[in-house]
């Protein structure tokens, strides 16, 4: 299945905005001045390899990072509920392309740590595309006129 960074971020900010609806959700650069708690959905290390007959297998690396306010009260439940939703939902995350749900991305390596009163919560996905290559047919090379010089 072919799909773009964009719309598997958005997805994935789909799920977590259906848990957590009151919560802010950031996918791009962080704005100063951010209103905790929130989500940030931000880039890890990636790799992408071509592989024969046009194909490129991919692993997206994706952090998701919990804001909590500061001196929050329960932090340490609100952690577990938040860790508890993300592992239940962010293993098959439906795929939307715009406001269409095109099929479902499985993601691995699902792992959260806590560190400086932040959750972050660590996802890879996995993934193998094909990549469209204009074929020159056999018809279209006759085709072509050339002449061949002999010196």
């Amino acid at each position: 299945m072919n799909y773009s960074i964009s719309d598997v971020v958005k997805s994935i900010a789909r799920v977590i905005h259906k848990g957590f609806p009151d919560y802010k959700i950031y996918v791009s650069a962080v704005p100063q001045g951010v209103t905790t708690p929130c989500f940030f959905i931000s880039f890890m290390p990636s790799t992408s390899r071509s592989q024969v007959d046009n194909r490129i297998y991919s692993e997206l690396g994706l952090d998701i990072v919990f804001l909590m306010k500061p001196n929050e009260i329960n932090a340490t439940e609100l952690i577990y509920q938040i860790t508890e939703y993300l592992d239940e939902n962010l293993e098959m995350i439906p795929y939307y392309e715009g406001q269409d749900k095109t099929g479902v991305i499985h993601t691995y390596d699902r792992n959260s740590h806590f560190e400086d009163m932040d959750l972050h919560y660590q996802v890879t996905i996995k993934a193998r595309g094909h990549i469209e290559v204009a074929e020159t047919l056999m018809d279209e090379l006759e085709a072509i006129n050339y002449e061949i010089k002999v010196s």
